[in-house]
């Protein structure tokens, strides 16, 4: 592969390369050609000049060929079988231990992980990944829990516990009727240990109209309550201390649906 500066001279300096040559030379070329057009004005997406670099403006389509249509099925494996036993068969150049088939080290490098039970992932990669979840996932305020009303406790733990097979906890030695809703394990923080799923709780109805509300976990209550009433929304219920775990408090959206909303304290 070769690369052009942008000067228009050749370079295998990576630090000068500005643009990649495509391969194959002319027929190479055609080939480009013919995707930039299948990847960009056939799926109404950026191309050529157009594009500024963004992720966004990138196109991509994706053809599934049915082999059947044009050949019976047992007889296209057999050849391509063949054909993948010929090029194996191959003697490899110095220096190498074998002729592989595209994929074939990826397919190995795949199978040899769920094996193994863990995922290798190069350093580089990892830390955009980190830097991606500082950035943009640990931002994002998430639904962190849920509390269903009921106006007999007792009636509702069995209704739940028979239904869902949910382990529920009495915690109402912390001054009020409430209990713990586990709808999966937790580890030794009492979070859940199935990645997305939350726990919830069971209280005591407080109004007739009341229904299930879900909690969603922010960094800062007080700043999250004023942003609340500037985008609409109404506080139902003000800011209070849950002994020594967190902050609560309960807004109303723009539809009238109440959410509740809660802050950590730290340690």
């Amino acid at each position: 592969m070769s690369y052009i500066t942008k000067t228009g001279k050749f370079t295998t300096d990576p630090h000068q390369a500005y643009i990649i040559l495509p391969f194959g030379e002319y027929k190479g070329y055609a080939l480009n050609f013919f995707l930039e057009i299948l990847t960009g004005a056939l799926v109404r997406s950026k191309m050529g000049l157009q594009q500024k670099g963004y992720e966004n403006e990138l196109g991509s389509i994706f053809i599934a060929i049915d082999p059947s249509f044009f050949i019976p099925i047992d007889e296209f494996k057999n050849q391509v079988s063949q054909l993948i036993d010929e090029v194996q068969k191959i003697k490899p150049m110095n220096g190498f231990d074998a002729v592989y088939i595209p994929g074939y080290r990826g397919e190995m490098a795949n199978l040899s992980m769920l094996k193994k039970g863990y995922l290798e992932v190069e350093d580089i990669i990892w830390k955009k990944f980190e830097n991606y979840y500082r950035k943009v996932v640990k931002k994002i305020d998430s639904v962190v829990h849920f509390e269903i009303p009921a106006d007999n406790l007792k009636r509702a733990q069995d209704f739940y516990k028979k239904l869902f097979g949910w382990k529920i906890v009495d915690m109402s030695t912390m001054g009020m009727e409430y209990f713990i809703v586990r709808t999966v394990e937790t580890d030794e923080h009492q979070m859940p240990k199935k990645p997305g799923a939350i726990n919830g709780g069971l209280e005591k109805r407080q109004a007739p109209e009341a229904q299930p509300v879900i909690v969603i976990d922010v960094k800062n209550l007080d700043k999250k309550l004023k942003e609340v009433t500037a985008a609409g929304g109404k506080i139902v219920k003000p800011k209070m201390q849950v002994g020594n775990m967190g902050l609560y408090a309960r807004i109303r959206d723009t539809e009238g649906n109440v959410i509740g909303i809660w802050q950590d304290i730290k340690k």
